[in-house]
Formats: structure tokens, C-alpha cells, sequence
């Protein structure tokens, strides 16, 4: 299978509406973002676009799940586990000073941060020459996100993607959408090798608040 350069990340028949669950775990805005609550799932239909991203075909449906928390080094993450453009997926991530974060240290999304670049990802070949590399920063959507869940206001954890063989030139970007009160429900993804567009978005979801 080809590499895909994919925001890591979190993205059936059922209805698009959320079932909500009571539960004593404390609320945040982070968490409101999220979502990092034991038995909260997403499922999400793929798709495999044209450069453009404007022509989709049907790729698969992935679904993930957070399954328990976990502590690690000291600190408490959540498992989360399931498929992801139908591959096996795991994950533990926590609330770091409301930056989302591996028990690597890499972050995911930020609630606060609008003009730091929060991870940067290079990719270097067996020769040790700089393929392509990513930024990563936090934008603040002006218009609302068109999703098959509804249309909302989002945060977005966007990749800025600059490959060498482009001549330093081209940038492309990825694109992860977190919304209040879901979580993740819309990305964008890039196949490294000919810049085909994927993406996963929401169809269905359940959320312990």
C-alpha cells in the first residue's frame, strides 16, 4: 500500500444524530473538543479523491472507539482503537495544557494556540536527503464546516505540506476538523507519492458528556 501522509489522528446506516450519556467526568472546553471519554465512539465513511479532492469515490467505513484509560509514565491517556482508511488503529493520547498529545509528546490539536507551529513531521530517505516536511498549526474556520452530521463552526489542526521534488515550491495542505460537543468529524489526507486527496467524514457518533 502506498505511504499516505495523514494527520494522526482520530475520523453504518444509522441516523447522523448523537446519543448523549450522562456521565461525573469532569467537562472542559479541551475535553468539549475531544472528546476523550471511555466508550465514546466515530464512525466514519473514507473516500479516495483526485488531486483536487473534488472527485470521491468510496473508500471503506472506519470506526474508533476509546476503549479505557491507561496511566503511562505517570500520566493518565486514553486508548483509543479501531480502523483507520481500514487498517488497524491504536492510539493513547491526553489533555497536556490544552494541547492534545501521544505519550510520545507529539501533539494533535491545541485550544488556544493560533500562531505556533506545534509539531513538525520531516520524512528523510536511506540517504539521508529531506523528502518532504509538515507543519502543523491550529486555524480558527471563519465559515462553517459542511459535514454529513451537520454544518459546524470548527477548529482545525491543519498540515502545511512542502515536498522537496516540488522544487520548494508547491505546499499543500491536510486538514483535521474538531467541533464542540463531537470531536473530530471531517479530515483530509494526502498520498505522498502523486498528492491524491483522502478523506474521512463523520456519519455517526456517541458521546458521554
Amino acid at each position: 500500500m502506498r505511504n499516505i501522509i495523514v494527520v494522526l489522528v482520530i475520523t453504518g446506516l444509522w441516523s447522523a444524530s448523537c446519543e448523549k450519556m450522562a456521565t461525573s467526568e469532569a467537562d472542559s472546553d479541551f475535553n468539549d473538543y475531544v472528546a476523550l471519554n471511555v466508550g465514546n465512539y466515530w464512525v466514519y465513511e473514507t473516500f479516495d479523491c483526485n488531486v483536487s479532492g473534488t472527485n470521491c469515490n468510496l473508500h471503506g467505513t472506519d470506526s474508533v472507539y476509546i476503549s479505557r484509560d491507561t496511566v503511562i509514565n505517570g500520566n493518565t491517556y486514553y486508548k483509543l482503537e479501531g480502523t483507520r482508511y481500514g487498517l488497524p488503529f491504536t492510539q493513547y493520547l491526553r489533555d497536556s495544557s490544552d494541547y492534545l498529545v501521544d505519550e510520545a509528546g507529539l501533539k494533535y490539536f491545541a485550544l488556544n494556540d493560533f500562531t505556533s507551529i506545534i509539531q513538525k513531521d520531516e520524512v528523510i530517505d536511506s540517504l539521508g536527503n529531506l523528502l518532504y516536511s509538515t507543519d502543523f498549526k491550529m486555524v480558527e474556520e471563519s465559515l462553517p464546516i459542511n459535514t454529513r452530521v451537520g454544518n459546524f463552526e470548527a477548529l482545525n489542526y491543519q498540515g502545511i505540506i512542502l515536498r522537496q521534488n516540488d522544487n520548494v515550491s508547491t505546499t499543500r495542505n491536510t486538514n483535521r476538523y474538531y467541533v464542540k460537543g463531537i470531536g473530530n468529524v471531517l479530515e483530509t489526507a494526502i498520498y505522498e507519492g502523486d498528492l491524491h486527496v483522502l478523506k474521512r467524514e463523520l456519519v455517526r457518533y456517541r458521546i458521554r458528556q
